[in-house]
């Protein structure tokens, strides 16, 4: 089997070669007894052991892993790390949205902020043993610039806006308490999100994707979660509207579009390459095609779903219309743990038609394209970060059983960073 071709440059330091029963580097089919070899923090070559030792310098440090898979780290499409304090506070599952968001506004305001930070670091370590490198990470406003030994996981951080009163971007930022655009313009791992077309005005919404097609950046937004945000979209009544007129953010002049979630963005137009929907549990198979159409992607949370009691997203008719799909963990008040191979254990789990190899890719290049990443994650093609996980394999392994076995593998897991280098 070819090797991967070498990168053409690369950042210097240390040499490591890592050999494995299997590398996988999901952008092509796994190669047994392959090898990895990585320079400071950049990938510059991987294939067949041998024909990568040959390319090796001497002084490469060389790495056995035995009975495992190589496999790029993983991409957390979605989670709220400022939430990671509420481990273990909520209990799970819940009967529904409703009853989920007032037990969650009624704990989350009992934490204090050394509590708030002590779950934040907690939730990066988390996501560091489950082999997560790379997480869109949706924050209210708290922002440490904090990653974990090795600089892994790299956080992809989107400030979250919310008001259904406010008609402006410039409130909506002032109201959350973030201050100008203008101390992120060059802070390309900082971008914007709408909370939710419940949650946020139009001109909000619209104002931030804008920002973000200026500056070349993803936007985000919770899309299609529950029935409540269906029924408010449809009829402008329901726990949405009543919830508004509860906290004063109610709007007057509002009228509902009776549209779908997903129609309603369309006619916004916010719905393009750059643009990742999360949850889409409630979806039409005209949104599917509109989603396809628009080549927005979408990030599935299947145990966070579960948890809250709203419903299942159809996985199958996404992969269908060609949606780029990921994974999300969401945060520790709506999942048990942080754990993305189990996510992809119950999306096979839900949908037996799914391939492991799809949901494997999912959980790596889907994720990484659908955060803007795709150039430094997901794949372990040569230019790529050296972010290199090794899963745990029982033995031999063949090749039609692979993806599974890594799923599995990892699942419950504390999985091996393959040397976690600086970052440039």
């Amino acid at each position: 089997m070819t090797a991967l071709q070498p990168s053409a440059s690369h950042s210097t330091g240390e040499y490591a070669l890592h050999r494995a029963s299997w590398v996988v580097p999901v952008s092509r089919p796994p190669i047994p007894n392959g090898a990895v070899l990585a320079a400071g923090n950049r990938i510059l070559l991987g294939g067949p052991y041998g024909e990568v030792k040959r390319e090796s310098p001497s002084a490469a440090t060389e790495w056995d892993h035995g009975d495992a898979a190589l496999i790029p780290g993983l991409v957390n499409g979605h989670c709220h790390l400022e939430l990671s304090a509420m481990r273990g506070r909520m209990v799970l599952p819940k009967a529904g949205f409703p009853q989920w968001l007032s037990d969650l506004l009624a704990l989350r305001g009992c934490l204090d902020s050394a509590q708030l930070q002590e779950g934040f670091h907690s939730g990066l370590k988390y996501l560091q043993s489950g082999g997560v490198a790379l997480c869109g990470d949706i924050t209210g406003g708290f922002l440490p610039n904090a990653a974990c030994e090795g600089d892994f996981p790299e956080r992809q951080v989107f400030w979250e806006l919310i008001g259904f009163n406010l008609l402006s971007l410039s409130d909506a930022l002032d109201g959350g308490g973030f201050g100008s655009l203008s101390s992120i313009r060059d802070e390309w791992w900082v971008s914007l999100a709408a909370h939710a077309c419940y949650s946020t005005s139009a001109p909000v919404i619209v104002e931030a994707k804008e920002w973000c097609r200026k500056t070349n950046r993803v936007f985000t937004i919770h899309t299609a979660e529950h029935t409540e945000e269906m029924e408010f979209l449809r009829d402008g009544t329901g726990y949405c509207r009543a919830l508004l007129e509860t906290l004063g953010k109610w709007a007057p002049c509002w009228a509902p579009p009776r549209a779908t979630p997903v129609d309603y963005l369309d006619r916004l137009g916010v719905l393009d390459a750059r643009t990742l929907l999360v949850h889409a549990v409630h979806m039409k198979e005209d949104d599917w095609k509109t989603v396809a159409a628009s080549k927005a992607a979408v990030c599935f949370c299947p145990r966070s779903n579960r948890n809250m009691g709203v419903g299942k997203a159809d996985i199958p008719s996404a992969l269908r219309h060609g949606v780029t799909a990921c994974i999300g963990t969401d945060s520790l008040a709506s999942n048990g743990d942080l754990n993305l191979l189990a996510e992809g254990v119950q999306v096979l789990n839900d949908h037996p038609s799914v391939r492991p190899e799809t949901v494997l890719q999912m959980l790596t290049l889907n994720g990484a394209k659908a955060l803007g990443r795709e150039r430094d994650y997901g794949t372990l093609e040569p230019g790529r970060r050296a972010a290199i996980a090794a899963i745990p394999l029982p033995g031999f392994v063949p090749p039609w059983e692979l993806a599974e076995a890594i799923l599995h593998g990892g699942n419950g897991e504390v999985i091996q960073w393959c040397r976690c280098p600086a970052k440039n």
